[in-house]
């Protein structure tokens, strides 16, 4: 447990430079969102943001995540943006702690696992990949304490576990699903456990309808906006190919044109270093006990519902481009479940493996802090802090309740009640908006003023949104529409 506390330590200071050696801080607009609607759910106003003068119902995503930063927030009186790190930090703690037990020696490599190049992409960012893997590893141990020995403690953990998956992520159907089978097979092999693990069940059911509803009853759609996928299958099912070679990449390599090649060397690496290694130890162990555990099935079969159900619906909506973030979560918790299988193949590992694995993490974060090459990204030393200034001091006359177009994604958390919108485009959209109707929607929230930040990807957008855009003649300060 000792040795996992320190790596957990060095995890942790890896996480909070990273925060501040990045000149963004290791946040995107979704985390700028999350850490906005965490200080509506901290003003006791539930998850809402600030539009105009209007305080809107936020529906793109679920609550749980920004209410465990508004939880911390509270708590300790750090900012959302440091709030967010430190769910991070929790987050991979409590995972390790919950595995600690049941894995035995075996929990050494669980950091080695979190420092892949995409998993600790996810613990990086503030994103609510992290809080939804802790929930989906409760609830695999919960299942399989319930099939091994149902008690009620387990059930209860399982319902509190499921219901957080389900209101951290919408993809988070799948746990219940997994749910529904294991209650099946436990009823086919009359196990009492069944009864337990359907009540649960029920629980997390209501949970998530209880979200549903509400986004529908605010008079929004029940999941976020979502239009028709753009693409074509072919096209997206090339994105899934070079996503899945993220979970086996180790050091992040700068965008160029050996990006992808540099991915699949380091991928067959560890692909091909992993069988030699099984081959080496004990390889004719592998065949003593060849039946499917209860935690290996379960882990994997999290796992590979979790991405399937992640995967699947970007055929046909459109949403971000295929990426980690849509497979990392599923191969995490495959990578478990085959982490149970090695040890209950009592695969010994080798003495200096602790040692090994240590100085494996440390070297990985390192490299992942300055592989972008975050502490001269400009010719001189910028930081977040340094970011978080600018931001600040550059819209330091804008007033609260106003409207800025093309607006900084920092100043929706840093000054959560100044909105930022862009006119609607596609795909996102059915059509795209022109400034005209644009300027017409803001004035139904009736702000103090609407604003124009500095035009970003003005290409997308409206050919009257691109003339107006055109017609600034200073575009890199803030100017006043109305």
């Amino acid at each position: 447990m000792r040795s996992l506390l320190a790596v957990w330590l060095v995890l942790c200071v890896a996480l909070a430079s990273t925060a501040v050696l990045d000149p963004h801080g290791a946040m995107t607009p979704d985390s700028a969102n999350y850490c906005r609607v965490a200080s509506g759910i901290a003003s006791g106003n539930g998850p809402t943001v600030v539009v105009g003068t209007e305080r809107l119902w936020y529906s793109t995503h679920p609550p749980a995540y920004p209410a465990a930063i508004a939880l911390i927030h509270v708590l300790t009186g750090a900012s959302t943006f440091w709030a967010s790190k430190l769910v991070q930090m929790l987050c991979m703690l409590c995972i390790l702690v919950a595995l600690r037990k049941p894995l035995g020696a075996y929990a050494i490599v669980l950091p080695i696992l979190m420092v892949c190049d995409a998993t600790w992409t996810l613990f990086l960012y503030s994103w609510s990949e992290p809080l939804f893997i802790l929930s989906a590893v409760l609830v695999g141990l919960a299942l399989v304490s319930l099939w091994e020995r149902p008690t009620w403690s387990a059930a209860l953990t399982l319902a509190l576990a499921s219901s957080v998956g389900v209101l951290t992520r919408y993809s988070g159907i799948a746990i219940p699903l997994v749910m529904v089978m294991t209650a099946v097979l436990a009823l086919r092999a009359r196990k009492s456990a069944w009864m337990h693990i359907t009540l649960a069940t029920i629980v997390c059911g209501i949970a998530g309808a209880t979200d549903i509803w509400y986004n529908v009853h605010r008079g929004y759609s029940a999941t976020g906006i979502r239009q028709a996928a753009s693409e074509s299958v072919l096209e997206i099912a090339g994105q899934l190919a070079q996503a899945m070679i993220r979970p086996l990449v180790f050091i992040p390599v700068p965008n160029g044109p050996w990006k992808l090649a540099l991915y699949g060397l380091q991928a067959l690496f560890v692909v091909g270093s992993a069988i030699i290694i099984v081959r080496s130890i004990r390889h004719r162990a592998l065949f003593r006990r060849a039946t499917l555990t209860p935690r290996v099935a379960t882990f994997l079969g999290l796992g590979i519902a979790i991405t399937a159900v992640t995967v699947l619906p970007r055929f046909a909506v459109a949403m971000d481009t295929i990426g980690l973030r849509f497979v990392a979560p599923g191969a995490f918790l495959c990578a478990i479940g085959m982490l149970f299988w090695w040890k209950e193949q009592e695969l010994r590992l080798p003495r200096p493996t602790t040692v090994i694995m240590i100085t494996a993490v440390v070297l990985v974060c390192g490299t992942a802090v300055r592989s972008k090459s975050w502490l001269i990204p400009y010719g001189t030393v910028r930081t977040y802090l340094s970011t978080q200034d600018s931001v600040l001091y550059k819209y330091r006359n804008v007033p609260d309740s106003s409207i800025v177009l093309f607006g900084n994604d920092h100043i929706r958390y840093l000054r959560p009640s100044i909105h930022t919108d862009n006119p609607l485009t596609t795909p996102w959209a059915r059509s795209q908006e022109s400034m005209t109707d644009f300027l017409k929607r803001m004035h139904t929230y009736r702000p103090r003023g609407v604003f124009m930040d500095t035009v970003r990807d003005v290409d997308i957008y409206h050919p009257s949104v691109r003339a107006f855009a055109d017609s600034i003649h200073n575009p890199s300060v803030i100017v006043r529409l109305w």
